[in-house]
């Protein structure tokens, strides 16, 4: 079997015999493979984001960025959200239906 059958196969095809299975690698599930992928690319880009913006740091008129009061007060509500989330994901594994529908709804708000 190629490597790209292998990629894109979903797994549950009985064993083949190929290769890739001789030699001790096993298929890798296309979503996880697309996950790491995708992992990558959004490393690269902050990566790159970081690195762009500490070179522009370093030219003479460079001045920083303020930081606006709206920053804050945003990290505190996605931060409240975050917990409320979270408090909504516990009860439902209590099966609690009513703290799960306060949480979803005091999350989204």
């Amino acid at each position: 079997m190629s490597v790209m059958a292998r990629i894109t196969s979903s797994g549950d095809e009985p064993a083949g015999g190929g290769a890739l299975e001789r030699s001790g690698l096993k298929s890798v599930p296309a979503a996880k493979l697309g996950l790491w992928v995708f992992m990558g690319v959004v490393t690269t880009l902050f990566a790159l984001l970081i690195s762009a913006y500490h070179m522009r740091m370093e030219y003479v008129d460079w001045h920083p960025l303020p930081e606006p009061w709206q920053l804050w007060l945003n990290t505190a509500f996605l931060m409240l959200s975050s917990a409320a989330l979270q408090w909504a994901r516990v009860a439902a594994r209590r099966g609690r239906m009513a703290g799960l529908k306060a949480g979803l709804l005091a999350g989204g708000v």
